[in-house]
């Protein structure tokens, strides 16, 4: 419940932020697109990802928060499901891609400007 409250308290401060400094060579990223722009919290948005590549996800939550999405090789290959049969409030849909992050033993951690998506550590 703390990690979902710490993240929602960061997905917000993520939308109301200036745009984030370009990602570092070293690692594998996924970022914002140029087209892309963040949205406010309460804007509403469709997801219809079914069994997405998590790099797909993620960059669909870069573009309309922001935000600057790492994650490790380890991932790649990873499938989530995240639909709903409406639209959704983006702060709704954040709460919703933990979940989903979590029932495919994955979980957020902010780090610095990064977000990091990781394998959740026992």
């Amino acid at each position: 419940m703390l990690r979902t409250l710490l993240a929602i308290a960061t997905l917000t401060a993520l939308i109301s932020a200036p745009a984030l400094a370009a990602p570092t060579p070293s690692r594998p990223v996924t970022g914002v697109r140029p087209a892309c722009r963040p949205l406010p919290g309460d804007a509403p948005v469709r997801l219809r990802f079914v069994a997405a590549p998590i790099d797909e996800v993620l960059g669909f939550f870069a573009c309309v928060t922001g935000a600057r999405f790492v994650t490790r090789e380890d991932l790649a290959g990873r499938r989530v499901d995240l639909a709903a049969d409406g639209p959704v409030t983006l702060t709704d849909a954040w709460s919703g891609l933990l979940k989903a992050l979590q029932r495919a033993g994955l979980e957020v951690v902010v780090d610095g400007d990064d977000v990091l998506v990781r394998r959740i550590e026992v």
